[in-house]
């Protein structure tokens, strides 16, 4: 009698550039991200500096950029213009741990989701 085959999973893909500086924030983001109830399944690439975002989007395929507006070589919505810049027509969610109303408006006049 044959062994039961595994259930391989029909979800699909989501590749997520995540450009997170602090590695508890990115360490709960991937967990949230990979273990969470959804019909997704995601493939979370982590770069903790813009420069290093920026080199992984030239070379890489990513359906969806999670930005921190907090990083060492890029703060605020600088972050976000480079990224725009270098790939206009992916995604980006802005996370931030910072509560001014004024930069989250302006991130999603920018095009921020």
């Amino acid at each position: 009698m044959p062994w039961p085959q595994t259930a391989v999973s029909e979800a699909p893909e989501i590749s997520i550039l995540l450009i997170e500086d602090a590695a508890g924030d990115a360490a709960a983001i991937i967990r949230a991200l990979v273990f969470g109830e959804t019909e997704y399944s995601f493939k979370v690439h982590r770069r903790s500096s813009l420069a290093e975002g920026l080199e992984f989007i030239t070379h890489n395929k990513v359906d969806v950029i999670l930005l921190d507006l907090g990083l060492p070589d890029a703060y605020n919505l600088t972050a976000l213009t480079k990224v725009h810049a270098a790939a206009p027509e992916l995604p980006v969610v802005v996370i931030s741990g910072h509560s001014n109303l004024d930069t989250v408006h302006e991130a999603l006049r920018q095009g921020a989701q």
